[in-house]
């Protein structure tokens, strides 16, 4: 198992600091892969460093079967103040507004947001990392325009604003702001192109390729996204407030993402695609010159696509055996 794990230099400062790490939306994608992170920089005592907070109390068990109790979010402005980083990731996402009215989804994420925001500064949060999306630049683009399609994003960019107004409050505060694109690696669940990809090479050895025109992805692995993370909170020298948009190494369109796949986890598996269009491009790619620059400046080693399927792929089997 390709354990997540900070640089060492990054490691050893986070173990040497006097931050108390706390993480929202625990429970989820890259809740459960920043505690894994965490827990491999600070050792065996890590739970004594880190809190949990997610929609509700539950026991948290990594993959390696270390554990850790998630408290409701609604305890955290109740917790000690002490000076602490905040890893943000408690949000409703865009596949639930679907499925409440829309008020419900508005007012639930506004909640969220101020609870954390408020409640954060109120226990000593001095440092925050936030993840945003790729989908506000839709919503930049139609700012006035009342599709529900682009209701994820315009929350987003309110979310940006409100960590924005967070950082400049008080001196000596700071959040960095990451607009997710698009991401790879463990504890992944969601079944976008290359985690559905994985599934059916390893389950039914035919991956099915239904987009009729070109898509273009950039991928950049969850252990990147939190390495610039932490990077970025730990560092002695940083603005107020930055914001990043990720990618990888290079763009691929998603019928080279299935040979890749292909190739990597089941070579005999037959591709299926029907006669793709030229037009239109359906490009969904994060400028991510100042995140590269960012994962460069720490030490970061950039997982190549390869390797980045390859990890997800290893997780995905962990969760079931492939079938014949």
């Amino acid at each position: 198992m390709n354990r997540l794990a900070l640089p060492p230099p990054l490691a050893e400062h986070l173990r040497d600091s006097h931050w108390r790490v706390l993480v929202t939306g625990a429970g989820g994608w890259l809740g459960q892969a920043a505690l894994e992170l965490l827990a491999d920089a600070l050792g065996p005592d890590w739970r004594t460093r880190v809190a949990a907070f997610g929609s509700e109390e539950r026991l948290l068990v990594l993959r390696d079967g270390s554990e850790i109790r998630q408290q409701p979010l609604a305890m955290l402005p109740r917790c000690p103040r002490q000076p602490s980083l905040l890893l943000h990731f408690a949000y409703l996402t865009r596949e639930k507004a679907s499925r409440m009215p829309a008020e419900t989804y508005i007012a639930t994420n506004r909640a969220l947001s101020h609870l954390v925001a408020e409640g954060g500064a109120a226990i000593g949060v001095e440092r925050a990392f936030v993840t945003s999306s790729g989908a506000a630049h839709a919503a930049l683009a139609t700012a006035d325009d009342a599709d529900p399609g682009l209701l994820y994003g315009k929350l987003k960019l309110e979310d940006e604003a409100l960590f924005e107004q967070f950082a400049l409050a008080e001196p000596g505060r700071r959040a960095l702001v990451a607009r997710l694109f698009n991401l790879s690696g463990p504890y992944i669940n969601k079944p976008y192109a290359l985690a559905s990809f994985i599934d059916q090479a390893a389950r039914g050895k035919r991956i099915q390729v239904r987009a009729m025109h070109p898509v273009v992805r950039s991928y950049t692995s969850v252990s990147n996204l939190l390495g610039v993370a932490m990077g970025q909170l730990l560092a002695d020298h940083a603005p107020p407030f930055r914001r990043v948009e990720t990618a990888g190494d290079h763009e691929v369109e998603v019928g080279e993402l299935a040979r890749m796949v292909r190739d990597l986890v089941s070579p005999d598996a037959i591709i299926e695609r029907a006669e793709c269009m030229r037009e239109p491009i359906d490009r969904y790619v994060g400028d991510g010159a100042e995140y590269r620059r960012l994962m460069a400046g720490h030490g970061i080693a950039e997982h190549a696509l390869a390797r980045q399927i390859a990890d997800t792929a290893e997780y995905l089997a962990q969760l079931e055996p492939a079938q014949p």
